[in-house]
């Protein structure tokens, strides 16, 4: 079990790093591009001169013994504090006629030398690189002098001047190295901002999420459905000017169970359709509604396709549009809406008078209607009861398209006479606080809910489904 959570878990970062991709990988040019600026436009080219110093016995010495190399290791830590002192830099900067402190210059020498080797590197730093050699051999020079009266010893030789280059290079800033550095901190901000992100995206994105804050079973996953229409009549019209999408082309988007019934969403909804036959097999469903927590959430668009899923199977299906405020249903089905469910329940028409072929065989359609001044009071009438067992008594299935559960009490008042409800959730756009109040809402009008659809998922190539169904047709 441990290692299946691990799975789990490793598989969530992954996920995580994917989406995020382009981010990171922005995050990476931003940082170098960054560096490459600032290092090859703004940042002052430093160069480095050095002069060699060797530490030796007294010429006049003939015998050269090891107490002798000692000592004068002994004497290089000295040294090396001598050559950085005021007494002699001040004699430096005189000699140069320059007007730099001890203490500026002091910050520009550093003086080394490696372990048990009477050899002193003294090494200059400086924005002019002919500065800098003369800075370097200068402060040999004048420790070489100053020594004698200082310690009343002469054991030091200069071994290697300085000697300028006809076309130095700076040892900083090293634009290469300042970039690969760059890279990295853009990697690691990148990768920490896209985690960063995800924990505050508090939007539903998987089924885990649903099952972890809903606790309800999944009856299928809808990836965003393609305008392949509009795709098609812009490569026909390359260089051309393109108009807004039109009705029609949404229509045909939306309803792509009937004008693509090969295309992976449709087998989406044909999954649907399987999963909600078998979520109750012990009870007859004959009424469903579809409803969400906000609007957008494409509850509209999976109660349409379910619907036509439906009566393909063979049943005889009715599509009810019971949003009276803002009903698009027979937008999708580009059919008139002069007389709907509105007339049905103030006693102004019947049901077969208001029911509209949908193209589909096997699926009719009853629109909105006008738009009621009163549409709770309507659907929670007794002559919706009336209607509705009509409905049930003319069709094998009644499907409602509802308002959404958060913005008015219509959803909540007609789910309790339904046999089922499902929750439609947008993968990334309906939040989890919403998800967990509509179905509290739903909870509360003792609706029974029988799952949730997760719609506008992007299902990843790796995903079970993916890899058994291909790709989009």
């Amino acid at each position: 079990m441990a290692d299946l959570e691990e799975t789990i878990s490793l598989q969530d970062l992954f996920k995580t790093l994917r989406k995020r991709f382009v981010l990171i990988i922005s995050a990476v040019i931003l940082a170098v591009t960054l560096a490459g600026v600032v290092s090859y436009l703004y940042l002052t080219p430093i160069y480095k001169a050095s002069t060699q110093i060797l530490v030796t016995q007294k010429e006049n010495d003939q015998q050269y013994n090891s107490q002798d190399i000692q000592t004068n290791l002994q004497l290089i830590n000295t040294y090396k504090l001598i050559i950085k002192s005021p007494a002699i830099l001040s004699i430096v900067a005189e000699k140069l006629d320059i007007n730099t402190s001890p203490g500026m210059l002091n910050s520009q020498i550093a003086v080394n030398s490696e372990q048990s080797s009477q050899v002193v590197n003294i090494s200059v730093q400086d924005v002019d690189h002919r500065n800098a050699v003369d800075i370097a051999n200068v402060t040999a020079e004048v420790f070489q002098e100053e020594i004698k009266t200082l310690m009343n010893v002469d054991n030091v030789n200069i071994l290697s001047p300085a000697v300028h280059a006809q076309n130095p290079s700076p040892i900083k800033p090293n634009p290469l190295l300042n970039m690969a550095i760059a890279a990295v901190i853009g990697l690691m901000l990148g990768i920490g901002l896209a985690f960063l992100l995800e924990y505050l995206d508090k939007t539903v994105k998987s089924e885990q999420d649903i099952e972890e804050l809903l606790e309800l079973p999944i009856l299928g996953l809808v990836g965003p459905i393609p305008n392949n229409e509009g795709i098609r009549r812009r490569r026909e019209r390359k260089g051309r000017w393109l108009k807004k999408k039109t009705k029609l082309e949404t229509a045909k988007r939306k309803l792509i169970t009937r004008n693509n019934p090969k295309a992976i969403h449709s087998e989406q909804y044909r999954t649907i359709r399987t999963n909600i036959n078998f979520s109750m097999p012990d009870r007859e469903l004959q009424t469903l509604l579809f409803t969400s927590a906000l609007p957008r959430d494409g509850k509209s668009t999976t109660a349409a396709n379910a619907a036509i899923v439906f009566a393909q199977e063979g049943k005889k299906v009715l599509l009810v549009d019971v949003d009276m405020r803002k009903p698009t249903v027979h937008h999708t089905f580009e059919l008139m809406n002069g007389l709907g469910l509105s007339n049905v329940l103030t006693r102004q028409a019947t049901i077969s008078e208001v029911a509209n072929e949908s193209g589909t065989e096997g699926l009719d359609i009853i629109t909105c209607g006008p738009i009621p001044p009163n549409p709770a009071e309507l659907l929670s009438s007794q002559m919706m009861e009336t209607v509705l067992e009509e409905m049930k008594k003319a069709y094998d299935m009644v499907i409602f398209d509802s308002p959404p559960l958060l913005s008015v009490s219509d959803a909540q008042i007609l789910s309790n006479r339904c046999d089922g409800t499902i929750l439609v959730i947008n993968s990334g756009i309906t939040e989890k606080d919403g998800a967990v109040k509509a179905k509290e809402v739903l909870a509360s009008s003792k609706a029974h809910i029988i799952g949730a659809v997760l719609n506008n998922f992007k299902i990843d190539k790796d995903h079970y489904f993916y890899q058994y169904y291909g790709t989009v047709e």
